[in-house]
């Protein structure tokens, strides 16, 4: 049998990089790499790796690396969106760029059987868009490991949001649920992302657990008996909130202080992720106990391994999806003490308490109980006198990788034979004020070769239009008859309701809305209904828009991207749409579009449609055209509107705890509360007071925190903004500033 070749994305590998995702690489790589199999990696973090080092370390990989802020000329071509005219997230800019890295790497050496991302920052967004859209990896799984998400991270730590990790958490989420394939390592894993991302019972059907291979230098037979006047209690994870360092302290502090025949030291064997949550560990230690407290400098991995074989090892951790930390001090002879709260230590997992480690329950008084008890029953004199130790964790892998237990993919195919050859399409043309380029729109949607049209244009300002443009439309509808038609409203109407009667008279069982100045490019609507045809689960593809100048059309002033299911950052601001889609038409009847909405309507109704589970597809390249002046006819005027708009969409989405449900349409209107209860306080103590410098920080900070923030934080970084979303900053910014 032919050996089959698997790719891992991942910013992290070891030993070049530390993290629990490069633990897990390395050990995979150094576990499988001798069976028939192609391993490659793309690694897109710092540092830089020598290929020549890389090969010494892992012989039979294959490296390919990237650098996700400059990437190598020829990955993305020139028409195609850029950094700097399209993209405000950096997060999905790098999910971009690796899916073109993939891409690349698919035209130049073949296709690949798996290619594996990890969840982190939702890496995978942009490739498993373009397997859907059929444009690439039509021979290739698409699987997502389960590590831990900065969305499931959030749930454990307390941050401040920002428009960043709104943006990270919707393209997580949709990563994970557009997956061919998701690997865990424990069920328990799966359970709480399940729960925290509201996947239904299919999601788990896609779902394989396989136990990773932990490696350490050498195992241990059995447990290390504690020495009381050596033994070390050791904190092995990086200072970071999710670790729990400071529950850590707490305990074993309170732990030396009710033991005085304990002389052990605490050693703080970390990375120093977070210099502020150092300073509170610190802090937290009595000064009677600093002497016997000591945070050590980056150790060799003999060193480390040594001194961990020696000590009681704690994880106060409040998540983690396998946590090879604790896996590696058990296997090294460790006494583990464990968070049993923390779902990767608990019930169904490999750690069985009294067995092969010690739980406690999350809090500090806890782990000082625990750490008594573990001194009690863990001492050598108590082992010498016929109590029993614990033994070394077991954590057998598995013996075969998932890819090969898996079919093979199947070989690309003729995408048009896909395609029925008699699905038909309905363009509803929603035309408001200027309708002079109706003409050659009509036309050039005609032009759409590979599917049967019908075109329905619908005129909402009859007295304002101009009557020889739509001679025009006649004599076109005339000699397209059946085909394009035309109508004309008698008393005005705005786009929510020109929608809801173009799609009640549609026939086709696709529907595409393309406002009156907003033009498909060529291929989209054939592209759209072939993804939705071969992939039932998916409702509406959303294009990626293009703006252009309209005295010169093949001039482009930037991109604007969707970012599908925003569920997240949706709430704050429009990331899913501007007003053109192709759907499904029984979807689009069942959701209709609120005519209630001034602005914003196809925001709300894309909303909608995630928050009810539908599936959006995005597409990575321009869908549609469109000028400045279209884009405005479909964005609030004004930060009144604005607001009105939001507290619309927001309207229909509450957070149920118990018996209570709070709309989230209270979120604007506490930040606003809160602004005007604080704000002028603090302006009173400006104007009468020489503080201004001091108190312009906190200012900003309340900003950041208010709805208003949006567009405040966008001017301020106006200048790497895409030029068509300057003129919208600026109109809201200077109605706040009125």
């Amino acid at each position: 049998m032919s050996s089959r070749r698997i790719c891992f994305v991942s910013f992290e590998i070891a030993p070049f990089t530390g993290g629990g995702i490069g633990t897990w690489l390395k050990n995979t790589l150094n576990a499988y790499s001798s069976r028939n199999v192609q391993l490659e990696v793309l690694i897109f973090g710092q540092p830089w790796i020598d290929p020549a080092v890389f090969a010494m370390v892992f012989p039979k990989v294959t490296i390919n690396q990237i650098d996700v802020d400059n990437p190598p000329e020829g990955i993305v071509q020139p028409w195609q969106p850029q950094r700097a005219n399209g993209f405000d997230s950096f997060a999905a800019w790098r999910s971009y760029i690796l899916m073109r890295a993939l891409q690349d790497l698919e035209r130049r050496t073949g296709a690949y059987d798996v290619i594996e991302f990890v969840d982190w920052h939702g890496i995978g967004f942009y490739t498993l868009q373009e397997k859907r859209l059929g444009h690439a990896f039509q021979s290739t799984w698409l699987s997502v490991r389960l590590h831990a998400t900065d969305s499931v991270i959030r749930d454990y730590e307390t941050r401040w949001w920002s428009d960043e990790n709104l943006v990270v958490a919707d393209l997580e989420r949709q990563a994970i649920q557009n997956a061919d394939i998701v690997v865990a390592h424990l069920w328990s894993t799966v359970d709480v992302v399940q729960q925290h991302y509201g996947f239904d019972a299919t999601w788990r059907q896609k779902v394989i657990v396989n136990v990773p291979p932990v490696h350490v230098g050498l195992e241990a037979r059995s447990t290390t008996a504690i020495d009381p006047d050596r033994t070390p209690i050791v904190f092995t994870s990086r200072l970071q909130s999710i670790k729990r360092p400071d529950v850590f302290i707490k305990g074993a502090c309170a732990f030396l202080a009710a033991t005085p025949e304990y002389k052990g030291q605490i050693f703080f064997a970390a990375d120093d992720a977070d210099s502020e949550l150092r300073q509170r560990v610190e802090n937290a230690i009595p000064n009677d106990l600093r002497h016997r407290v000591s945070f050590l400098p980056t150790q060799s991995q003999e060193v480390r391994e040594k001194l961990i074989a020696q000590s009681i090892a704690v994880f106060p951790n409040a998540f983690e999806a396998f946590c090879f930390a604790a896996y590696e001090a058990s296997l090294l002879g460790a006494v583990v003490v464990l968070n049993g709260s923390n779902p990767g230590f608990g019930d169904g997992t490999p750690w069985t308490d009294g067995l092969n480690c010690k739980k406690f329950k999350e809090t500090s008084r806890e782990l000082d109980k625990a750490l008594r008890d573990v001194f009690l029953t863990q001492c050598r004199s108590a082992l010498d006198s016929g109590g029993a130790g614990f033994q070394p964790v077991s954590a057998i892998p598995e013996e075969t990788p998932y890819w090969e237990n898996i079919p093979r993919p199947s070989q690309g195919h003729d995408l048009k034979a896909d395609l029925e050859e008699n699905i038909q399409v309905a363009v509803l043309i929603p035309c408001l004020g200027n309708a002079s380029e109706l003409p050659s729109v009509v036309s050039s949607i005609l032009m759409e070769q590979a599917l049967p049209l019908e075109i329905i244009v619908l005129d909402g300002r009859a007295e304002e239009s101009n009557p020889f443009v739509f001679d025009a439309l006649e004599r076109l509808s005339n000699n397209h008859p059946g085909i394009v038609r035309i109508l004309r409203q008698q008393v005005p109407a705005d786009y929510p309701m020109l929608v809801n009667i173009g799609v009640e008279l549609a026939r086709a069982p696709y529907v595409a809305v393309f406002p009156a100045d907003m033009l498909p490019t060529p291929g989209f609507l054939s592209l759209a209904v072939r993804a939705l045809s071969r992939s039932p689960d998916y409702a509406v593809v959303v294009p990626a828009m293009r703006v252009i100048d309209p005295d010169n059309r093949s001039k482009s002033d930037g991109y604007w991207m969707p970012l599908g299911e925003a569920v997240h950052s949706g709430l704050f601001v429009n990331r899913l749409g501007w007003g053109s889609f192709l759907a499904r038409k029984d979807i689009v009847r069942s959701y209709r579009m609120d005519e209630v909405l001034t602005s914003d309507w196809c925001w709300d109704f894309l909303m909608r449609l995630s928050f009810a589970g539908q599936r959006l597809l995005v597409t990575s390249e321009a869908g549609v055209e469109a000028t400045m002046s279209a884009i405005e006819e479909q964005t609030s005027r004004s930060e009144l509107q604005r607001r009105s708009t939001i507290e619309t969409i927001r309207r229909r989405y509450a957070i149920t705890t118990g018996s209570a449900r709070v709309p989230l349409s209270v979120l604007g209107d506490g930040e606003l509360v809160t602004a005007g209860l604080y704000m002028p306080s603090k302006m009173e103590v400006i104007r009468h007071e020489a503080e201004a410098n001091r108190l312009r920080a906190e200012l900003e900070a309340l900003q950041e925190a208010s709805a208003v923030r949006i567009a405040r934080a966008l001017s301020k970084r106006f200048a790497s903004v895409p030029v068509w979303l300057r003129k919208p900053i600026l109109r809201t910014v200077r109605a706040l500033m009125r």
